[in-house]
């Protein structure tokens, strides 16, 4: 990203256990967070694999102001509560960012 001058080209988090390998995420996070895009992809954000609180702490600490897209594939029974419940744990994530 250092050698591209686009303005248009960003980063795009994608929520993935992988950009918690090496230093660990926050040192990730750090390395990209002056080229991230307007919106990020949550996943299923139950699964304590990957540390949801963490980058919603990094991302509202540093005044992000873009769209996190939740993308679910798992099938449920419930679509509408499934998703009610994902928003409920969202809304407990920035919540708790916010009072940090």
């Amino acid at each position: 990203m250092d050698r591209v001058d686009q303005p248009s080209v960003r980063v795009k988090l994608n929520s993935d256990k992988r950009d918690t390998a090496g230093n660990g995420f926050e040192h990730n996070f750090n390395l990209v967070k002056d080229f991230l895009g307007d919106t990020l992809h949550l996943h299923n954000l139950k699964d304590t694999g990957f540390p949801y609180q963490l980058q919603m702490d990094l991302l509202v600490k540093m005044g992000w102001g873009g769209w996190q897209l939740l993308e679910v594939s798992h099938k449920v029974p419930d679509r509408a509560r499934a998703l009610i419940e994902q928003r409920q744990i969202w809304d407990g994530l920035l919540a708790k960012s916010l009072n940090t």
